[in-house]
């Protein structure tokens, strides 16, 4: 029979009927439900991405400056460019302060009635000895976070710590703070402090910050009447070295000059610390101020100064061709090479002058070279005088006495020069020492000092540099021994150095410590040379090497770049929180993704056709989930690593999980990234083998698009070698910062 007359085929093509009417209503029940998924994606979507109306999203532990440029308050990253208001604790106060310029905001946290029978567990804002405002913690926050101004809340004692950080913690959840938070507390005393009078307990401080709100900035200080000595300044470097926050110190502004050598060797533990200058009633001087600011980087200073002293220190500051106020305890190379000398490139420091005075033809000879390096001064007894100290010149000659040396440099305030004094007899070293000091605190003796020991001296080290720190202790100390130097170098704030000869020098290269070498070459030229072979090859942790072939000659060399031992502060877990949620949102529209995929593939299968939009679709869902996939991050070295590791452990980390430092090559792949955390992060990028040459730790040339902060890479100080990403942006630091880090696995998926 044929088919128009089979029944068979005529049931066929009914069925077909049938089927193309059920196929309809199963791809309108598709289209329905990827119309709903697309919403719930759309909404999810909003709720993870939407900011806060007063401006962008940006972490409570996060840097300051950062948080300033983003908001657009100020152009670069200075301290001097931020601007404060204190006290804004009862509500007409805080009002005035919203309408102010002010950046950021200061306030004092306290309980209410405190201390009385009428104490209550509410936060308020008031000073001591006030007990009682008009205004709530809760209700001073509600206010702050319609504004965008940078917060520092301040605490007198310890009950009210820990219901403030909860009250932190709701507002952050609940409506997101999305600005700088500064915790500020005095833990410590000055030794002059009364017994009577508290401080802080730092040990439960802490603890609470750790436990409810460790996403901050930890502003840590000392109740102080009129020092900052060694001793200080190392107890808080105990309690505070191995915390994860960035740290800023506050300091008494009136205090700051005469206590440097201490303020300073405690900045430079770390990049993750900063100090606060701040003033009491009486004003600072503009020029200790500028002193701070000639000695510092700008982005580790800030100026809590009242007008009319702060304007006029900015004026002061911007005078173009002032005088530096250089630290005669400071780095050379930076004295040389700063970036106030505006050298075109920064000089090796075995390429600096040595050059030795012995008379006075020979001084106006040096000083009178713009070249500019170090004046070696061999310091003798005048034959007449004994007491007096003078430069150890040829037989016969007009004795230069030290003070006339001084004087001299005074007369040429710009001249490039530093001086190394060498003082053998025990006799002649306080009296170096005072004129010195005299010079010094009259404003005449802005360059570079070193005070070194004699060749033949009879001192031991260690009454060496008591001597020196009694009577002047802002100074590079010289030492002739590197044993030494290792020994005393851990209680010791001032600069190190080591002089050394040619035959001891091949051995303290390959046992250096954290000090300078000065290698003296009149004998041993073939050693140096050799020594200079294994200087090329030495990659050692922070010293200056420096030559010195004779009376008359200079040697040159190149020296390693330092490194310093510091970092911006690793997230505290609370960031680990903020990557939680953000790996949430993504695992969630990840998983709703998956089952508009699942649904599809259930129709395939039931239907057994897709048309191809449907299919370029679906191949448009499944690459850029791939994406991720080849950006993927291995969260376990946040979570694993909370105290952070410097960039060499990081990459080591990196490869013994199979992956690799992050590598960003596109648009896409930097967006990932900084949706991650808005800290800062090691990113598998570096300079090390060629400086200016980055390179990916794939070996790969980075190439356009780049996203650097603007004016960087800078390579500040001549130690920043390695790559960071944060807010957004790349920038260069030192390598032996500890801070958090991505890893990248390519063809793995570790969430």
């Amino acid at each position: 029979m044929d088919e128009e007359g089979n029944p068979a085929v005529h049931k066929r093509e009914k069925c077909c009927k049938c089927c193309l009417t059920n196929r309809k209503r199963v791809i309108l029940r598709v289209t329905v439900g990827l119309v709903v998924l697309v919403v719930l994606i759309t909404i999810l979507a909003i709720a993870f991405t939407s900011q806060d109306p007063s401006g962008p999203s940006f972490a409570t532990g996060g840097d300051m400056l950062d948080f300033l440029v983003q908001s657009g308050d100020i152009s670069d990253r200075d301290g001097l460019l931020a601007t404060w208001f204190h006290r804004a604790n009862g509500k007409e106060e805080l009002n005035r302060a919203l309408a102010s310029d002010a950046m950021i905001l200061e306030a004092d946290v306290t309980l209410q009635g405190y201390g009385t029978p009428n104490q209550k567990p509410i936060p308020i804002m008031a000073h001591p000895p006030n007990v009682t405002s008009d205004n709530t913690l809760d209700e001073w926050l509600d206010a702050v976070l319609e504004s965008r101004k940078g917060i520092k809340l301040d605490f007198k004692s310890l009950a009210s710590v820990g219901l403030s950080l909860d009250l932190l913690l709701q507002k952050n959840s609940t409506r997101g703070i999305n600005r700088p938070v500064w915790l500020n507390a005095d833990i410590l005393k000055d030794p002059l402090v009364p017994g009577f009078v508290p401080a802080v307990n730092g040990t439960l401080f802490l603890e609470l910050v750790q436990e409810k709100f460790p996403e901050v900035t930890l502003s840590l200080g000392w109740v102080v009447l009129a020092i900052y000595n060694r001793a200080m300044v190392e107890e808080m470097y105990e309690v505070v070295k191995d915390l994860p926050q960035k740290i800023t110190f506050p300091i008494q502004s009136l205090f700051v000059r005469k206590g440097w050598p201490h303020i300073s060797w405690l900045l430079s533990q770390s990049p993750r610390f900063s100090l606060t200058l701040w003033q009491g009633a009486v004003h600072p001087s503009v020029d200790d101020l500028l002193f701070v600011r000639d000695n510092s980087h700008p982005a580790r200073v800030y100026y809590d100064i009242y007008e009319p002293t702060l304007t006029q220190f900015k004026q002061a500051a911007e005078e173009q061709g002032r005088l530096r106020r250089f630290y005669p305890g400071g780095d050379l190379m930076d004295f040389l090479y700063g970036a106030h000398t505006q050298r075109p490139e920064r000089g090796k420091s075995q390429s600096v002058p040595l050059v030795t005075v012995t008379d006075r033809s020979s001084l106006s000879a040096a000083v009178s070279d713009g070249a500019g390096g170090m004046l070696v001064v061999h310091v003798a007894a005048d034959r007449t005088q004994p007491q007096i100290p003078v430069v150890d010149g040829p037989n016969g000659s007009e004795p230069l006495t030290l003070q006339g040396v001084l004087e001299e440099l005074s007369r040429r305030p710009a001249s490039p020069w530093g001086l190394y004094l060498r003082v053998g007899a025990p006799e002649l070293l306080g009296a170096s020492l005072s004129s010195l000091l005299r010079a010094y605190s009259s404003e005449q003796l802005y360059r570079p000092v070193w005070i070194g020991m004699g060749a033949d001296s009879p001192y031991s080290a260690q009454d060496f540099v008591s001597v020196v720190e009694q009577v002047f202790p802002h100074c590079t100390v010289v030492l002739n021994e590197a044993s030494a130097a290792r020994r005393l170098s851990p209680s010791l704030s001032q600069r190190l150095a080591v002089h050394l000869s040619g035959r001891e020098a091949q051995t303290a290269l390959t046992e250096m410590g954290t000090f300078d070498l000065i290698l003296e070459n009149e004998e041993f030229k073939t050693q140096v040379y050799i020594n200079e072979q294994e200087m090329s090859k030495w990659d050692g942790p922070d010293e200056n090497i420096y030559m010195n072939e004779g009376p008359e000659d200079t040697c040159e060399a190149e020296a390693p770049l330092p490194v310093a031992s510091e970092g911006p502060p690793p997230p505290s877990p609370h960031r680990g929180a903020c990557l939680c949620g953000a790996a949430a949102a993504i695992a969630l529209l990840a998983a709703l993704l998956s089952a508009a995929l699942i649904l599809l593939g259930f129709t395939w299968v039931t239907l057994n056709t897709r048309t191809k939009d449907m299919r370029a679709s679906i191949s448009s869902l499944t690459d850029e989930r791939g994406l991720l996939q080849n950006s993927n991050v291995l969260m376990e070295a946040f979570n694993r690593n909370l105290s952070g590791r410097n960039w060499t452990d990081s990459r080591q980390d990196c490869e013994e999980q199979g992956a690799h430092l992050v590598v960003i090559t596109s648009p896409e792949e930097q967006k990932f990234v900084s949706s991650l955390t808005a800290q800062r992060v090691w990113i598998g990028l570096t300079d090390r083998d060629t400086e200016d040459e980055w390179r990916w730790v794939t070996g790969d040339n980075v190439t356009s698009p780049t996203y650097w902060m603007a004016g960087q890479p800078d390579n500040w100080n001549g130690e920043e070698d390695c790559g960071e990403s944060g807010n957004h942006q790349w920038n260069d630091l030192w390598c032996s910062v500890k801070q958090r880090f991505i890893c990248e696995r390519l063809s793995q998926n570790v969430c």
